[in-house]
């Protein structure tokens, strides 16, 4: 087995396009909220259509179909909107623009800003106020600004990206999920859940910004709690509290979804074939047009 070296710790999509490849990495392999120390080993998908290399590792990303974003009026993809925590509101077609300059200035690859939204009434302490949605180059780009319109977090997906459970943490507040998810709330350390907006099958919850890059001892507690219900109710999905939880889930083995590639192994020994191992789901968002 070879392992790699620690991997870099969490970071949000800017200020460059190398930090956002960094932070997809880090969201990919441990998708709760950052990295530990451990050193790991991670196995390319077989099957990618395109290759990120980071730090010398060969990252694999599934391709993207060029779809666009729904409008407000019609109702997300990935399942119907939960009433959330603040009312939203469409940015204008001049909003969009602007802070979609803001979004993908730094890139040099040509997006589409598809949509974008702010909260009406956020709590006061609430990280991202306002979001805005770019597509470009096979990658779904989302960034969040606050209230002096500073960008703050962000998050990015590809169509069939492999995700470990229900719902993929990716930033403050936000991430990706499946269709089966109609509801996602998002619990602050020592704070009360927010609710988020479940919107083109990413999710933004208006929680305060706290730090993301956490280590210590197994009790110690991370910055956010993200929990997944059903259409009936049913908690389907519950990310780690603590790093001890957050260890054990890197230690264990995932595959793709058919159980023919791995996914991403931890440092046990002898790995089990990847058949053997836990399957992952594939990211089916699919942000349509306006």
């Amino acid at each position: 087995m070879n392992n790699l070296p620690t991997l870099p710790p969490e970071r949000d999509l800017r200020p460059a396009t190398r930090e956002r490849q960094r932070a997809e990495l880090t969201a990919i392999v441990e998708h709760e909220a950052a990295t530990s120390s451990h050193s790991r080993r991670l196995v390319p998908l077989a099957a990618a259509a395109a290759v990120v290399l980071i730090a010398g590792v060969a990252i694999a990303v599934p391709a993207l179909r060029s779809d666009k974003a729904p409008s407000q009026s019609q109702p997300p993809v990935s399942g119907s909107v939960t009433a959330p925590s603040s009312p939203i509101e469409r940015l204008s077609e001049a909003e969009l623009a602007a802070f979609g300059k803001k979004c993908t200035e730094h890139d040099s690859i040509a997006r589409e800003i598809v949509d974008g939204f702010r909260y009406t009434d956020p709590p006061a302490d609430a990280a991202a106020t306002t979001w805005v949605l770019a597509q470009g180059a096979g990658l779904w780009i989302n960034c969040g600004f606050d209230r002096n319109g500073k960008w703050v977090t962000g998050t990015d997906a590809n169509l069939g990206q492999p995700m470990y459970g229900a719902v993929q943490p990716g930033g403050m507040g936000v991430g990706i999920y499946l269709k089966s998810v109609t509801r996602i709330t998002v619990t602050p350390l020592r704070g009360e859940a927010v609710e988020a907006v479940l919107r083109n099958g990413f999710y933004f919850a208006p929680v305060r910004k706290l730090q993301m890059n956490v280590e210590g001892p197994a009790a110690t507690p991370l910055p956010y709690v993200t929990r997944g219900y059903d259409a009936h109710g049913k908690l389907v999905y519950t990310s780690a509290a603590t790093v001890g939880e957050r260890t054990k889930k890197e230690a264990k083995c995932y595959s793709d979804p058919l159980g023919k590639s791995y996914v991403w192994s931890g440092t046990s020994e002898p790995t089990p074939a990847p058949k053997d191992c836990i399957r992952t789901k594939a990211w089916d968002g699919r942000p349509g047009s306006r």
